[in-house]
């Protein structure tokens, strides 16, 4: 029973242990420097730079089908599936456009341009630059689903009606962990918005 026990307490802190690793590896991840246009109480509105995507459709009727296969195809990109056999590193948030016409996105490492970035061997993968843009973002924890998706994007929706702002029908989450982080996640959903300075 005690060798039972002992076996039990190395496996949890093992796990802990991998989760902290895990966790550090997160929060040292580069991240897309954007400007705080404004705070509110339950979302804020950000401006981000023009920032250059490595982008690929996604097709399934749900958003663990979507994620998966996006999240596959770019991988296999960014681990070495290009012209220079290459490792890129990752950066986050991933990217997911919601809606009729579903991608999924890694932003690149803010050392590459259209230039200088390697050229992907599956021509499923597409680079181009995402555009500066303004948009507001309301945050979530726990694991993302489509359920969540859909209720954070209408409350959003509804916080920028009371705010009179308005926006366009471009949704995006973002999702900043990997899907083996088991605690303090976090995820986003961001509308773009329009004439607001």
């Amino acid at each position: 029973m005690k060798i039972t026990i002992l076996i039990i307490s190395a496996i949890f802190s093992l796990g802990l242990f991998a989760q902290y690793k895990i966790s550090k590896s997160t929060n040292e991840t580069e991240k897309p420097n954007y400007k705080l246009v404004k705070k509110f109480e339950t979302f804020e509105i950000r401006k981000y730079p023009k920032l250059l995507l490595a982008s690929t459709s996604v097709n399934s009727d749900n958003y663990k089908g979507k994620s998966n296969n996006g999240f596959r195809t770019i991988a296999a990109y960014i681990f070495g599936g290009n012209n220079e056999q290459e490792a890129i590193s990752m950066t986050s948030p991933v990217l997911m456009t919601v809606g009729d016409s579903e991608e999924m996105s890694f932003i690149m490492p803010s050392k590459y341009s259209l230039e200088n970035i390697p050229t992907p061997n599956d021509s499923n993968v597409i680079l181009n630059y995402q555009p500066e843009k303004t948009v507001a973002v309301i945050s979530f924890g726990g694991f993302a689903n489509d359920k969540k998706i859909e209720l954070y994007t209408i409350a959003l929706k509804g916080l920028l009606k009371k705010e009179n702002i308005t926006h366009n029908e471009e949704i995006v989450f973002q999702g900043y962990n990997p899907p083996f982080e088991f605690f303090n996640r976090h995820n986003e959903i961001a509308i773009t918005v329009l004439n607001y300075e």
